[in-house]
């Protein structure tokens, strides 16, 4: 089947996707076998521009091994060093990089590469001259890897092709999955494609066009705003000098055309958050679409065939949830709403399940023209082959030029677990908490056993054993903070610089214990502001879990009894007189429950919860992880800190004191008329900030910690 390449730009794609016809899950094993010899003989016979290669290099290399118990004593490759493709390996760049004595596979990309040993046993198509008229002057001018030219060449001839069209009449362009992983460069390979699409517009509009809109205007979607520098970054070292717009200083106003933008001969990259995308119940949707189709109507938004490209895709792996999610539906209707778009989906993690796949319904594995009607039909039969379904899903999509999953190796990389040994006091400290936890659980039983306590607490043992949990975590995350900073240190002297990182910061327990002990202040001396209380040290996180706890489930009172639960009233009505007054006193009864005061609590079981919560002072518990640890490293003034937290504990200078600061000022008031915490975007600017100066080596240490959206 033929597929004709839209390189003008003219809306002259009029054939079918070859959509992916997988086998039926019972037959996948018996196709496997044959499935690389099918694919050379169909594409043989038919007049295709898309030519699929059909062995790889021999070449390869393992780089890990699977269990060999597994395969009856035989060692299977897991992951194989990346090989480029025969028709990259012709190419030559002009920059060439001297790599010692190392073959020219290792050039391929920067540091050494690979993939799955199942994708790297076939090869995707070739693109065709056309598609690779601007990519490849950038692989030569040294600006892409060979492994990033393979993954923008086949993006840009994906989108070249169109899909079966739908019950509407619509044929949606189809989309490419890039599921690189990190340090392998999925941002330049966005950027080179997005190079190709103003390249391409340009000649259009030289050429006299009647519409200029059309490929100038682009959409990226990320996690958060400080990616926008990169986004920048790459887009300069590709050659593209395009102004990348924050969506959130564009969005909102009276003018959307304003901002000098309203020349639609103008390009831009319209760069946006996944919680931007969702505020506003779909509002910034609409923004969104009619600053892409410069506000000109549905017309418009048929014929937009600018990128959309949704980095970090899996923030929308939730589609198929019940409920699905609100940023699912959105990432799926603004691909709807511009079915001619081209589609970048960008994830490492894109898949991890079937039913996460729900979004991406720009591949062409479901729908009109392929072998199963709906996503739900796709996701059912797949699941039924199990794992050998989805490596035959794998393969296919490899082979059609909708999927590349690269990853750099851990050739050459070391590693080392080290066993901290505890100290005599650490050993002190744990024996004496779990003292007091065992004197918790005890006290617990004892208050329910007394006969007017009623019922136990709904969840009362599950939040006993998860405060619990979480309170062995951050011990054992303690335990090991003066080993790492002594070891971060040695590696300072020894020149190297230092990237550390913590599952969590631990800014929630921190603002319990400031709260609890502001109201301890405050009870003795007045009221007093945080910010003008000094500290005798950082405090203990630990502490404030076990404080937590207390306050909210150690039981000081009895159960209230719980409202009946009143059937609702039948759609048909009630049977009879008699229903329907039993109804009526059930409702009156749950009424008066709930409108019943609470009970009251006990004054021997709060001088027990007292005893308790005064025992925590007693144990010298170790202070919050993060901040010791940036204190033991020097403090904040030579560590970058990349989180999310918003409040932390610092040394005051020259004392032995400390104090609470604010990591920025809060701002009641929300930016840019925009209903989002104005604090989210200052944590985005100084965690930009901190990134710069750790690598510009003003700051040698640098702690991540996992950025949370506001918005889901």
């Amino acid at each position: 089947m033929d597929n004709i390449i839209d390189i003008t730009g003219i809306d002259d794609d009029e054939d079918d996707d070859t959509s992916l016809l997988l086998p039926s899950p019972l037959a996948a094993a018996a196709a496997a076998a044959s499935t690389s010899t099918h694919r050379q003989q169909q594409n043989e016979s038919t007049n295709s521009s898309v030519t699929p290669q059909t062995a790889k290099s021999s070449e390869s290399k393992p780089v890990s091994v699977e269990d060999a118990s597994r395969y009856d004593g035989e060692a299977v490759d897991t992951f194989s060093q990346y090989t480029p493709p025969e028709w990259i390996q012709k190419l030559r760049p002009r920059k060439e990089v001297d790599h010692d004595a190392q073959s020219y596979t290792a050039k391929s990309h920067s540091s050494p590469a690979c993939e799955s040993g199942l994708l790297s046993s076939v090869c995707g198509p070739i693109p065709s001259d056309a598609c690779l008229e601007v990519v490849r002057d950038l692989y030569e001018e040294g600006n892409l890897s060979a492994l990033q030219l393979e993954g923008s060449a086949l993006a840009i001839q994906r989108h070249c092709r169109l899909l079966s069209a739908n019950e509407s009449g619509i044929r949606m362009r189809s989309g490419f999955f890039l599921g690189d992983g990190a340090g392998v460069g999925k941002g330049r390979q966005i950027a080179a494609v997005l190079r190709d699409s103003f390249s391409r517009s340009v000649k259009r509009q030289r050429a006299g066009g009647t519409s200029f809109t059309r490929r100038r205007r682009h959409l990226w979607l990320s996690v958060s705003r400080e990616l926008a520098e990169d986004a920048r970054r790459d887009l300069k070292d590709v050659g593209c000098f395009v102004p990348v717009v924050d969506a959130v200083e564009i969005l909102g106003r009276s003018n959307s055309k304003g901002f000098g933008y309203d020349d639609c001969t103008k390009g831009a990259v319209l760069f946006s958050t996944y919680s931007l995308l969702v505020s506003g119940r779909g509002k910034k949707m609409e923004e969104i679409i009619s600053w892409l189709t410069n506000n000109d109507g549905r017309e418009a938004e048929l014929k937009f065939d600018g990128l959309i490209i949704f980095d970090e895709a899996h923030k929308a792996k939730n589609l198929a949830a019940d409920p699905p999610t609100q940023t699912g539906r959105l990432v799926l209707a603004i691909q709807e709403r511009l079915p001619n778009a081209r589609v970048m989906y960008c994830s490492a993690t894109g898949v991890s399940s079937l039913k996460q796949m729900a979004y991406a319904v720009r591949l062409g594995l479901w729908g009109p023209g392929t072998s199963f009607g709906s996503f739900e039909n796709f996701r059912a039969s797949l699941e039924k082959g199990g794992v050998g379904a989805m490596e035959m899903l794998a393969l296919e999509m490899k082979q059609h030029g909708c999927f590349v999953a690269r990853t750099l190796s851990w050739d050459g990389a070391e590693f080392e677990s080290i066993e901290t040994k505890l100290l005599k006091e650490q050993e002190e400290v744990y024996d004496k908490a779990m003292e007091w936890w065992n004197d918790v659980q005890v006290s617990i039983k004892e208050a329910l056993a007394e006969p007017d306590m009623g019922a136990t607490p709904r969840m009362l043992w599950s939040q006993f054993w998860s405060a619990h949990q979480r309170f062995s975590r951050e011990l054992a995350i303690c335990a090991k903070i003066p080993f790492v900073a002594d070891d971060s240190l040695k590696q300072l002297r020894n020149g190297r610089c230092v990237v550390i990182g913590l599952q969590s910061t631990g800014e929630a327990s921190t603002q319990a214990a400031l709260e609890e002990l502001s109201s301890k202040i405050n009870s003795s001396k007045g009221s007093m502001k945080l910010d003008d209380i000094y500290l005798e040290g950082i405090v203990s996180t630990s502490a404030s879990i076990m404080t937590t706890f207390m306050r909210k489930n150690f039981p000081v009172a009895p159960t209230p009894k719980e409202p009946l639960k009143v059937p609702s009233i039948p759609p048909n009505g009630f049977a009879n007189e008699f229903e329907r007054e039993v109804y009526v006193q059930m409702a009156r009864e749950s009424k008066m429950m709930k409108n019943l005061l609470p009970p009251q609590p006990k004054q021997e079981l709060i001088r027990k919860r007292e005893e308790l919560i005064n025992r925590i002072a007693q144990i010298p518990l170790p202070p919050s992880p993060l901040d010791d640890l940036i204190d033991r490293l020097g403090g904040v003034e030579t560590v970058a800190e990349m989180t999310g937290r918003s409040i932390r504990i610092v040394r005051v200078p020259c004392t032995n004191k400390f104090k609470f600061v604010k990591r920025f000022t809060k701002m009641k008031e929300s930016k840019y008329g925009l209903s989002m915490p104005s604090e989210s975007d200052e944590t985005d600017l100084l965690n930009v900030t901190e990134k710069k100066d750790f690598m510009v080596i003003t700051n040698d240490l640098i702690f991540f910690c996992e950025l949370k959206p506001k918005f889901n």
